[in-house]
């Protein structure tokens, strides 16, 4: 195999692998323990999936990153419940913030059903990240049922 050979099939197969994540977003973990200490998280029913970053890091300390801070704050205050989450169906209706996404931030985002949660992002420390979400997904029935028998053991 050529070299050109090479690099389209490790694409081919991180793109499957992708894939496969984007299917079957409840069996991702992440460590949620600085959501629990600092008790804004939407609960035990919700999977954290992730952050949803603006990839553009060389505007760190830009104009973009600061609409793009205001308006996920200014969201999350207006709408957020008592742990400063929303549904994607309401960030998506809110005025900017389709807006402040990338193209692949957006249809990562859009693979999600409506009632997935969108809230503060931490840093591990505890230090909110401004110009980031966590992305929260309702665990599915499955992993419930298997919560309960083994809380019934």
């Amino acid at each position: 195999m050529s070299m050109e050979d090479d690099v389209k099939y490790i694409l081919y197969k991180f793109d499957a692998v992708v894939d496969k994540q984007a299917s079957s977003h409840p069996e991702v973990k992440q460590d949620i323990s600085i959501y629990r200490k600092l008790r804004l998280w939407p609960g035990e029913e919700y999977n954290l999936i992730g952050n949803s970053t603006y990839m553009e890091y060389h505007l760190v300390g830009t104009e973009m990153e600061a609409k793009r801070a205001g308006c996920i704050a200014l969201m999350l205050q207006k709408l957020g419940n008592q742990h400063h989450c929303l549904a994607l169906k309401e960030a998506f209706a809110f005025e900017g913030f389709l807006d402040i996404l990338e193209e692949p931030e957006r249809d990562w985002l859009s693979s999600f059903p409506d009632n997935t949660l969108i809230g503060p992002a931490y840093h591990v420390d505890g230090v909110v990240v401004r110009s980031t979400f966590a992305v929260w997904q309702p665990v599915c029935k499955t992993e419930n049922a298997e919560k309960e028998v083994s809380l019934a053991r």
